[in-house]
This record gives structure tokens, sequence and C-alpha cells, in this order.
């Protein structure tokens, strides 16, 4: 038992007070996308379509806002009876590792899309989708060069790295769109 106490007040007195400074595994967060594209033609039926493209961050400048363009093409209305699913990747050891996190909402899509990614749901639908019943029309919604504040309010904190954002949405057994989005989390930074 000695001995233990004397090796672990050896470790710690090495470590010069590193365990005052715990390790930042998740927290408070700003998001950056890298890259945007769609899934393999066999996962959805084409009905929803995203085409995402961001500029570059200059990492030391965290809080920046990041510039986006996105194109969305729907042939069928965004409404509250369709689903929605996201599954998110993390990347390790040169490979992605599926299922870090997994979301799923039942119901409610619009909506959910409206309340969980407020500023580019704003951005993208302008006055459509307000009110109590959330719907937007067919159509192709498009912005360019949009600063974006990627904030999830309902998700106060996040873990930290390099994710895959996989994104699907229909109704029933239909797949209207599917999306995947690469980007990185990464401590906010004050002030």
């Amino acid at each position: 038992m000695a001995t233990s106490l004397v090796e672990l007040l050896a470790v710690f007195s090495l470590l010069g007070g590193a365990a005052a400074n715990p390790l930042n595994l998740f927290g408070p967060y700003s998001v950056y996308a890298e890259k945007g594209y769609p899934c393999g033609p066999k996962e959805s039926s084409g009905k929803m379509k995203l085409d995402l493209k961001a500029t570059r961050v200059d990492m030391r400048k965290q809080n920046a806002l990041q510039l986006i363009t996105v194109s969305f093409n729907t042939t069928t209305p965004l409404v509250d009876e369709m689903w929605g699913r996201a599954r998110i990747d993390g990347y390790s050891n040169g490979e992605w590792k599926p299922n870090a996190l997994l979301f799923a909402f039942q119901d409610h899509g619009c909506s959910n899309l409206r309340t969980h990614i407020p500023q580019l749901f704003n951005a993208l639908f302008k006055k459509e989708g307000e009110g109590k019943e959330c719907s937007v029309r067919p159509g192709v919604y498009t912005v360019v060069d949009e600063p974006m504040n990627w904030t999830f309010p309902k998700f106060p904190v996040l873990p930290y790295g390099f994710f895959r954002f996989h994104v699907t949405g229909g109704v029933g057994e239909d797949v209207y769109g599917c999306h995947n989005v690469e980007g990185r989390v990464v401590p906010r930074k004050h002030g």
C-alpha cells in the first residue's frame, strides 16, 4: 500500500500539476463544414437534393463565420409528416468509425430541421416554414456566400473532432434525400 502511494505521488510530481488541466474532449463548440456531397444513388429516391460548398476557415480565428453556398432542390414539399435521421461518424486512425452519435426523428421533419439548424433553415427558406405547421413548397432554394454560424441550440455541447454527418429524410419507406457533410467540431474561443 505504501509503495503504490509513493508511486502515485511520484507520478503527480513528475506531471508538474498537469492533472489540474483536464483534457477537453467535449464542450461549447464551433462547427466548420469542410465539404458536402450526396449519398450514393441507391440511398434515396432523389426527390430532395442538397449541394453545399463552404469556404475554408483560418482555425486561428475560430469565431469567424464561414461562408456557404447552398442549393436545395425539392420536387416534394418539406413537411412535418416527414421523418429525419442523422448518423454522425467519427474519423480516427485513418478511417471513418460509424455511429459515433445517432439521432432519429420519427416525424416533424420540417419543424425539427427548423429547430435544430435554425440559421441554415432561415437562410434557405426565408419566410417559408414559419408558423405552427412547418411546410416548405417544392422548388429550388439557394443562398450564395451566406455567413453561417453552425450552432445547434438543442445541443449546447458536442464532442470535438472530425466528423461526417450523414443525414436522410423521407416519408414511410421512401428516402427522399440523403446527404453527407464532413466537418470539424472545435472548442469555441471566448472573447
